[in-house]
């Protein structure tokens, strides 16, 4: 198994999106994760002010996987499993400086070192996110059309609303960064659970189905996810 052993820059971005089904009826849903890695990580890096070789060797060691073979890389949040690239760009920005783009997604490899999915199902989501919260509903409603373009628009469901919430978390410890990271990765965007939303401190049951980490420095960590609400079956 090959090993990728160049460093990123900082930022470094870690997207994850669960694989979950969700099953609906109305607006009432159960959820099914699939697969060996219940996940879908990818990491978006960055390599800039290269030296030549060291661009030669990246761009050397990417082809050679060919997008097909896995290799073992270590990422910022030092957890070691095998990855794949299947696209990746390199730029020359003048004689002594270049850069590559590539993006990694994380893969399960039997018998190879593999990230752990964290056990447990927490019951509630109690950090703070930033004010910059933006939250979103969408009418769950049937539109019938008749004649000289008339139309009657009518309830599906009992919530008849699906509400959304776009949270950011600036400036998080790494610390603090790991815990809301292993939270969600312990839900898989399966399990739902309880949150307090800062517009009308309501508690309500939601879903995490994607987030993205960036590790800009030690103890410098930025989390965006989008939570759900959801009335389980």
């Amino acid at each position: 198994m090959a090993t990728f052993t160049y460093t990123p820059d900082r930022p470094a971005t870690e997207s994850c999106q669960p694989r979950a089904n969700q099953v609906r009826l109305g607006t009432y849903e159960q959820r099914i994760t699939f697969g060996i890695n219940p996940f879908r990580d990818t990491w978006s890096l960055t390599f800039t002010n290269r030296s030549t070789s060291d661009i030669a060797g990246i761009v050397a060691f990417l082809k050679a996987r060919d997008g097909l073979e896995t290799f073992e890389w270590t990422t910022p949040f030092s957890e070691t499993a095998q990855f794949i690239c299947t696209e990746w760009n390199a730029r020359l920005e003048s004689c002594d400086y270049r850069t590559v783009e590539a993006e990694f997604e994380l893969r399960y490899e039997p018998g190879a070192t593999n990230i752990a999915t964290p056990a447990g199902t927490p019951l509630a989501f109690t950090w703070i996110p930033d004010f910059t919260a933006d939250q979103s509903y969408a009418t769950n409603a049937r539109t019938f059309e008749f004649g000289d373009g008339y139309t009657k628009r009518v309830k599906f469901g009992i919530n008849a609303q699906s509400e959304q919430w776009s949270l950011q978390f600036r400036n998080r410890t790494n610390a603090e960064r790991d815990e809301i990271r292993t939270f969600l990765r312990q839900m898989r965007g399966k399990a739902s659970f309880q949150w307090t939303d800062p517009l009308t401190s309501v508690t309500g049951s939601y879903v995490c189905g994607e987030w993205s980490t960036q590790y800009n420095n030690h103890n410098n960590n930025d989390i965006q996810a989008s939570f759900r609400r959801v009335f389980e079956l």
